[in-house]
């Protein structure tokens, strides 16, 4: 039935599952890159398989985004160019050449570039690269953008440099010298900033940045943080649409944009209920340079926290939020989880949670907990039970999947969870730990949870997996 479909909407459909997720490691993501680069979904792989008619339609979102890794990657995909040339647009460059005998310019010469006739957009993913090779991409004639993680080589800075986009900078120690560099076209898509007393200048809210899309803080430690700059600020880079805070470790938000939701945690007696370290504002749809939406959230717990009306409060608040991030690493008290599925819905907006430490302070109905006895019932905590570590991991698998299972029927915009989970096993002369991590996503279809979360019992095992999944 699917390929009796006009191919226009088939490829419409094709598009639609061809790309996997892009999911940073954690709520943070002021390190992250703001790579552009699509990696193609297992789905397009076996559909493009499946048999002719497929294999012409997934073939363009196949090529599409191709990435170099190293001079072997460019000398194989250069015999196969001729395949796919006509359909790649972005290419992402990832290699250092510090142990090879071929330079960056050397190994791109080999790749053939020039048969690359649709290409629009390239990454420079390495911290250091050679100013030919850039100076030859800027020269490309269909290339209309560069994105770098660093400033040019002083040797290009009087070049035109229209097509440059740096990832990020660091203000003020990267505008030293960079003036060449702005008034040659160069933009900016990131701006880091240590906030704190005495470290902006009076200007700072004129100054003009090109290109400048997103601004993440990184906080002092004063009790007060006014924003009187941001506005000045918006209005001048107009192309700023993103706040990204992190404060780490404050009882308090103390930001004033956000003192409404200051004063009512206040009221409600939740200010020492939990701490914010990092939190998201998107300026609001239509609005002045006055007005932003919180879309991420990220809180750990202390261990006298109300979680429920923690989340009822952010949930009225934030009624734009994406991104919620929950840490119960510091929490004492059990929650049932029907009544955090019933209260987290009221986040019409969410689109990813994140959930670290939540297992053992779940309570479920008995079909669940009959399976996961004695680790979500304190009335049960007396009981002498011995458990190993891998009865307790599959416990907290079952009661995790149950959990993301309650959330996923309960609102259609979610689409992922990320699971980071520890503990111990309930044999008290035993010091070994558990680990349980990974993605779950939601079908759009029948709301069911898919994913695998990997399982480990060594600490350094956890570690290895996690630094490998983030490359």
């Amino acid at each position: 039935m699917l390929l009796s479909l006009p191919n226009e909407l088939l490829s419409s459909i094709v598009e639609h599952i061809a790309y996997s997720p892009t999911l940073p490691d954690s709520a943070h993501t002021e390190l992250a890159s703001i790579s552009r680069f699509k990696r193609t979904s297992s789905e397009l792989h076996r559909l493009s398989v499946a048999n002719w008619q497929l294999r012409q339609i997934c073939v363009p979102f196949l090529f599409a985004d191709i990435k170099i890794r190293s001079a072997e990657d460019a000398v194989n995909m250069k015999g196969q160019l001729s395949l796919f040339s006509q359909f790649t647009k972005t290419l992402v460059i990832e290699f250092d050449t510090y142990d090879s005998d071929r330079t960056e310019d050397q190994i791109m010469d080999q790749f053939a570039l020039a048969q690359l006739e649709h290409l629009s957009y390239v990454e420079l993913q390495s911290f250091q690269y050679s100013p030919l090779l850039l100076k030859t991409l800027l020269a490309y004639p269909t290339i209309k953008s560069i994105l770098i993680r660093t400033v040019p080589d002083e040797s290009l800075h009087n070049d035109d440099l229209s097509k440059v986009i740096v990832d990020t900078l660091i203000y003020p120690l990267s505008f030293s010298n960079i003036g060449n560099c702005l008034k040659n076209g160069m933009r900016l898509a990131r701006l880091l900033l240590y906030y704190g007393p005495g470290l902006l200048d009076e200007e700072f809210g004129s100054r003009k940045f090109p290109g400048l899309e997103e601004i993440v803080i990184l906080m002092g430690s004063s009790l007060s943080t006014p924003f009187s700059w941001l506005s000045d600020l918006a209005s001048t880079n107009s192309t700023l649409n993103e706040l990204n805070i992190h404060r780490n470790q404050l009882p308090s938000l103390s930001i004033t944009l956000l003192t409404s939701f200051d004063n009512e945690c206040e009221r409600q007696g939740l200010k020492t209920s939990f701490v914010v370290e990092h939190v998201n504002l998107r300026k609001a749809s239509g609005q002045s340079s006055h007005d932003w939406d919180v879309i991420a959230f990220t809180m750990s717990t202390n261990p006298s926290a109300s979680l429920v009306n923690i989340l009822s409060l952010v949930a009225s608040s934030f009624p734009k939020l994406e991104i919620l991030s929950l840490d119960l690493t510091k929490n004492k008290e059990h929650y049932d989880a029907g009544a955090l599925s019933s209260v987290l819905a009221r986040c019409s907006s969410l689109r990813v949670v994140y959930l670290k430490n939540v297992f053992k302070w779940l309570r479920f109905e008995s079909a669940i907990e009959a399976r996961c006895f004695p680790l979500s019932q304190p009335t049960r905590r007396a009981t002498t039970v011995t458990l190993e570590v891998s009865e307790v991991l599959a416990c907290a698998e079952i009661a995790l999947l149950q959990l993301t299972a309650l959330l996923a029927k309960q609102f259609r915009t979610l689409e992922s969870f990320s699971i980071d989970d520890t503990g111990h096993g309930r044999n008290n002369r035993s010091a070994e730990r558990w680990y349980l991590v990974g993605w779950l996503h939601v079908l759009n279809f029948d709301r069911k949870v898919g994913g695998t979360l990997q399982r480990f019992t060594d600490s350094m095992q956890a570690w290895q997996h996690t630094w490998f999944e983030s490359e």
